[in-house]
């Protein structure tokens, strides 16, 4: 353990003390990524598309602008896909991204990451990891983007079957791609469990999470993993839904490992060594509990060579 610790306090430095340079890079990965997600999501055709435009404003956004500009840059680039297929879904999905940001998602810029990370998420097959880390990290303002995120994931699929409506020709009532997609949306009792889920998780991750119990954080990952599969399964049940519960509980343990892990990096206490401080003023009693921080370095060992010619010398005389 105290190896893995050395090893974690060396990465934390060398990113801390190279700022400059590792950051841009690690929000070019990061943005990368959740570009991919949306990419891979809404199937943009890459004759129309191409990379050069996405990875050229992937660069900028990563090296010079705010988490928001990357937002309307993933959101307008996918609206205008949208617009190809279908001028009316084009509208609605990048007026529904501006009214959300507008509403929502302006007073902290960095809740649009969830937003963008959640395709991603599905993609790799580790959903549960967004409500665990978001749980974390942001708390109970982070349901609303994670609400939206789920629902571009859905939106995304029913767009790629009236595609296929589309290029099969069999039009009907198909023929206008707003009322296809919401139309389905609001049938798939899927879509509308992951929400519910996904909040609970948050708000039990949260709550836990924040508690002054010893171990609080590792809890809260495991009653998050945990109450995930099980509201799953209780809304299979409820809902007769036919889900796969061998992947919602492979997927599942991966995203809390990866959470986990993610924990580590970020705080790694000592509870045996918990200190209690109580004192009080005129208007209130004060309990202080005070948990150090776990550092472990690598031990910087020099070795001194000796030259033995003093010896000789005085052997001599």
């Amino acid at each position: 353990m105290s190896q893995l610790l050395a090893i974690r306090d060396a990465i934390h430095n060398f990113i801390h003390y190279n700022r400059k340079i590792t950051y841009p890079i690690l929000r070019f990965l990061l943005y990368g990524v959740m570009l991919w997600g949306y990419m891979a999501a809404f199937g943009y055709r890459e004759s129309r598309m191409g990379w050069a435009l996405p990875l050229l404003f992937l660069i900028l956004s990563a090296l010079l602008f705010h988490e928001s500009f990357f937002y309307f840059f993933v959101f307008g680039l996918t609206s205008v896909e949208l617009y190809a297929a279908s001028p009316e879904l084009g509208i609605v999905f990048g007026l529904a991204a501006v009214v959300v940001y507008l509403l929502y998602l302006r007073y902290n810029a960095r809740l649009c990451l969830i937003v963008l990370a959640v395709p991603a998420a599905f993609l790799i097959h580790v959903p549960c990891l967004v409500p665990l880390a978001v749980g974390m990290l942001y708390g109970c303002t982070g349901i609303v983007p994670v609400t939206f995120g789920v629902a571009v994931w859905y939106f995304a699929q029913y767009y790629g079957d009236y595609k296929t409506v589309l290029s099969s020709g069999t039009l009907g009532q198909a023929s206008n791609g707003v009322t296809y997609v919401l139309k389905f949306m609001n049938q798939d009792m899927n879509m509308w469990l992951t929400i519910a889920v996904f909040a609970l998780v948050v708000i039990l991750v949260n709550y836990i999470y924040h508690m002054t119990w010893n171990h609080a954080w590792g809890m809260a990952i495991l009653a998050g993993a945990v109450a995930n599969v099980l509201l799953f399964l209780l809304g299979d049940f409820l809902f007769g839904l036919d889900s796969n519960v061998i992947q919602i509980i492979l997927t599942t343990a991966v995203s809390a490992l990866v959470t986990a892990v993610a924990q580590l990096y970020l705080t790694a206490v000592d509870f045996s060594r918990v200190e209690r401080v109580e004192f009080s003023d005129d208007e209130y009693y004060y309990y202080v509990k005070a948990v150090p921080k776990v550092k472990v370095g690598f031990r910087n060992v020099s070795t001194k060579k000796i030259s033995g010619s003093i010896e000789e010398e005085k052997k001599g005389n």
